[in-house]
């Protein structure tokens, strides 16, 4: 089916591509060798519950350091036997060269708690925080009811006895759908959190509260409905890992920062020390090297972005996954270097009281979602030794390797001029226009503005202006169109800076008339690997899609060229109103319909843009656009992953579909006090 256009085409260089209304929103081992500090604990501490709380990242502890404590869960190399379990932590330990200050293990549900407290103790006397995971598999309606509490209070009574403080990480993981068939529901995991701290009441622990990190993003409903409470948890935490070629499946190339950026946000906003609980990455097996540089990558990000992270626990253990750092060369090397930097060398020492346990019944109110921006991402590198970084934004402020900002959302539109932006009082960050097939590109005057400080963002079309033809994406996949991939490759290499690229916005309804969507897909990539073959490593890519839930099926049904291929997801999200004869949308409820779709979908590991989006004016009343603009901030502070938004523009709409930011003087004036925002500005 399809719908009247939104728009015909406006002067060169600015948004002309025909527009479907949207209906609705949508190994092997190796030697470790790595240099350190030994972190010492205090000798002795009190029997009342303590927690290992760091003063903020800004400020120095009681030893005078700031950083991070490192860690690690070492698996076994033999059997689970007491003398294995010892051998393999120590052999660890002795070929790092450097105690670990923490050291994590698991004691499974039900086992005796002698396990625990040999393991604890032998920790403690070594210099080490024992940090217990427990929990895992225990029914938490059971729990909640007092069903297991005289084997809880096994478990606590062995703590006590260790007369030291440890962390305990309770029932981890809970979002996980393989913990579902004994987590059962928030509000069951809530009760039997609180139910478990009042049975360990006294007992010297931090408490470590630790779903999985991408929940913190919204996956499988997100993690509010886990939250404890504040009185309840000493320690956030997540775990979260980078898997890319694991298990022979190809995925995505998750830095550290990609991985715990919604948590790092969350988190921090609770005002509670932060601990990556477990995390690891797999090889590349095409870049022997990049793991290497993941682990320097990690401990950039952790000192320059998430100073409260205040402990690293690593997963070594080589299952479904190879995460042990000795599975290549490169990979002990730039461990090595995490371990050795100053900035792992916290001592575990600074200690303050731990918050008491809850005695309340558990609240059935959830904490409102943190409108924290989260944390940069730390993007893959690009092959090449060029720099071609961006100008930055209006603001000045830095931004990764793949645009993305370091905090809050780059602002930009189309149809950017002098005058525009001297109405509104800044600079846009991104300037969108569009070409067809055989455009040179970037122009003169895309160049001009880029030297002011403007990332472009170029939109390419398979067209022809002025005539019926267009250029099938099959034509393209089979190479019969390489002369003008290779000619605007040249062009676009040549002009150095990074930008934004997406080939073909708004796909969707041109299916059939193009081709299948199979074949947008190899279109897609066709260029992409042209580009990369040619030594292009200035483009962003940015898969623009309509947004509409009408397509939804179709995103995951063959339409998306793959995670490889794709480095920012976007969409246009419009307030139609009387153009379309639809009802007035506020900009938080159209661009969350499909933020959550996309979120919930498996696309959350890309940074998301809204490529397009606009408001029509409401006849009858003049303030109800500026109004409109004025909500699109707020909004943004509660969808973390739309790192960009990039306003349509168009002054040359047909008729009833204006969507241009000057309308009206209060829909300018709106529209350059949100542009004010700090969240907006870098």
């Amino acid at each position: 089916m399809r719908y009247a256009p939104r728009h015909g085409r406006p002067p060169q260089h600015s948004p002309r591509h025909a527009r479907s209304r949207p209906v609705g929103g949508r190994r092997r081992s190796r030697k470790y060798v790595v240099i350190g500090l030994i972190l010492a604990l205090p000798a002795a501490v009190g029997l009342s519950a303590k927690a290992f709380s760091p003063t903020p990242a800004s400020s120095t502890d009681a030893q005078g350091g700031v950083g991070a404590m490192l860690g690690a869960y070492v698996r076994s190399s033999g059997s689970f036997s007491r003398t294995d379990q010892q051998a393999s932590l120590a052999a660890f330990e002795r070929s790092a060269g450097r105690r670990l200050a923490i050291d994590h293990f698991y004691l499974p549900w039900g086992s005796r708690p002698s396990g625990l407290q040999w393991r604890a103790a032998w920790d403690l006397a070594n210099g080490r925080v024992p940090m217990v995971t427990f929990g895992a598999g225990g029914d938490t309606r059971q729990v909640a009811r007092g069903d297991h509490d005289a084997y809880l209070s096994g478990i606590a009574v062995a703590v006590r006895g260790l007369r030291r403080p440890v962390f305990l990480r309770y029932a981890p993981t809970p979002d996980a759908t393989a913990s579902a068939s004994w987590v059962h529901s928030g509000r069951d995991y809530v009760a039997a959190w609180r139910h478990v701290r009042r049975v360990f009441a006294g007992t010297p622990a931090a408490w470590v509260w630790s779903p999985t990190a991408d929940a913190f993003g919204g996956a499988r409903g997100g993690v509010e409905q886990y939250w404890p409470g504040a009185s309840s948890v000493d320690w956030v935490a997540a775990e979260g890992f980078n898997r890319y070629a694991c298990q022979g499946v190809q995925g995505t190339w998750r830095e550290l920062g990609d991985i715990f950026r919604f948590f790092y946000a969350w988190g921090s906003a609770k005002g509670k020390p932060l601990m990556i609980s477990g995390t690891g990455s797999s090889e590349d097996p095409a870049d022997p090297r990049r793991k290497g540089r993941w682990f320097q990558n990690a401990a950039r990000t952790l000192q320059t972005s998430m100073p409260n992270v205040k402990a690293l626990v690593y997963t070594e253990s080589r299952g479904g996954c190879d995460w042990r750092i000795g599975s290549s060369d490169a990979s002990v090397q730039g461990f090595a270097r995490l371990a050795a930097d100053p900035w792992f060398q916290l001592r575990g020492s600074t200690l303050v009281a731990s918050t008491p346990p809850s005695t309340t019944t558990p609240s059935t109110t959830r904490p409102a979602t943190t409108t924290t921006r989260p944390a940069p991402t730390t993007t893959r590198p690009a092959p090449s030794t060029t720099t071609t970084t961006s100008p930055p934004p209006s603001g000045g402020g830095s931004i990764g390797g793949n645009l993305v900002p370091r905090s809050g959302a780059l602002w930009g539109s189309s149809n950017v001029t002098d005058t525009l932006e001297a109405a509104l009082g800044r600079r846009f960050d991104i300037s969108h226009t569009y070409h067809d097939w055989d455009d040179a590109f970037p122009t003169a005057g895309e160049r001009a503005r880029a030297s002011k400080g403007t990332i472009l963002y170029l939109n390419w079309t398979p067209r022809f202006y002025g005539t019926s033809r267009i250029v099938p994406w099959r034509a393209i996949a089979s190479g019969g169109q390489d002369a003008q991939i290779d000619t605007t490759a040249a062009r676009v290499k040549a002009y150095g800076r990074k930008l934004f690229m997406a080939f073909h916005t708004e796909p969707e309804p041109q299916v059939g008339k193009y081709g299948t969507a199979s074949e947008f897909v190899a279109a897609w990539r066709h260029i992409h690997d042209r580009f990369a073959a040619r030594g292009v490593t200035n483009v962003v890519w940015v898969w623009q899609v309509t947004g509409s839930s009408n397509w939804y099926g179709l995103y995951k049904g063959g339409l998306y060229p793959g995670d490889a291929y794709v480095d920012w997801i976007g969409w246009d999200p419009y307030n139609w109103y009387t153009c379309h004869n639809n009802d007035w949308i506020l900009f938080g409820a159209k661009a969350g319909q499909s933020y959550n779709w996309f979120m919930a979908n498996g696309f959350g590991d890309k940074p998301f843009m809204l490529s397009e989006y606009g408001s029509r004016e409401m006849p009858g009343n003049p303030s109800a656009k500026a109004d409109w603009f004025r909500g699109v901030v707020p909004a943004l502070k509660r969808l973390p992953n739309l790192k960009a938004v990039v306003y349509f523009h168009n002054g040359t709409a047909s008729a009833g579909c204006d969507w241009r930011i000057d309308t009206t003087g209060q829909a300018l004036s709106a529209f350059a006090q949100a542009g004010h925002d700090p969240f907006v500005n870098h």
